[in-house]
């Protein structure tokens, strides 16, 4: 199919599932881009139906999670604010493992093929999605589709982990969170992050690379902003981050 039969819609669903978030429902779909459709779920599987049919999308049963509402961040920060204290980071560890009651429950999901990803320019290709990868994966696309309800403009500069080279794998104790949000130089303005179940250290230590730590080991290893996109991500004096 020639690309220009594509809508911007179904266009913008292969970005979003190939540079953005990795799993999405047919529900999600129906919610996030044809919510004002008379019938916003015969829209959705429409376009997937077209999508999976030029091989750029494709489905998969997982156990996961059932969907939580998704109101606020668990926890936000930005320079200038006090560090998270130990008692803070006890609590919003319980807070991440406290939610998890429900059973799993059978999810049809869908994610983009090794194509789609090639064809948008993900840095990694796609790969399978794992069980234990599902309540994670669909809950971050709920902060996506919460961000493009409320914050269209920072949404529009959403940029998921695939949208990155792994710097954990170059880099020693770097860490590759969930999603930038990037303005127009390239540099992060805000850094998100789903915290699925973390105990206190895994916070902490994520802290602590939001808060400056990141900048100060892309230092340390060389790269600057003059010859390196990548090192512009980090701040010296920290990037602000919401933990949801």
């Amino acid at each position: 199919m020639s690309p220009w039969a594509w809508s911007p819609i179904e266009l913008d669903i292969l970005r979003t599932v190939t540079t953005r978030i990795r799993l999405m429902t047919s529900a999600q779909i129906a919610q996030g881009w044809f919510h004002s459709a008379e019938n916003p779920t015969r829209c959705a599987e429409q376009a997937i139906a077209r999508l999976e049919r030029a091989e750029l999308i494709t489905r998969r049963t997982l156990e996961a999670h059932p969907i939580q509402d998704l109101t606020r961040p668990l926890f936000a920060w930005k320079p200038g604010m006090p560090d998270p204290s130990e008692r803070r980071l006890a609590g919003l560890a319980k807070s991440t493992r406290g939610r998890w009651s429900q059973n799993h429950l059978p999810a049809e999901v869908l994610f983009a093929t090794r194509r789609a990803s090639a064809l948008f320019g993900a840095f990694t290709d796609a790969r399978n999605p794992q069980h234990f990868e599902a309540t994670h994966d669909l809950h971050l696309t709920e902060v996506y589709l919460r961000y493009r309800r409320k914050h269209p403009q920072l949404a529009a500069c959403w940029l998921g982990e695939a949208a990155f080279p792994k710097l954990g794998f170059v880099i020693p104790r770097m860490k590759d969170p969930d999603v930038f949000l990037i303005d127009r130089q390239g540099r992060a303005k805000r850094i998100i992050e789903f915290a699925g179940s973390y105990d206190a250290e895994h916070l902490r230590a994520f802290h602590e690379h939001c808060a400056g730590g990141a900048a100060a080991r892309l230092a340390d290893n060389g790269w600057n902003e003059s010859d390196n996109p990548f090192a512009r991500l980090y701040q010296p004096a920290g990037t602000s981050y919401e933990l949801w």
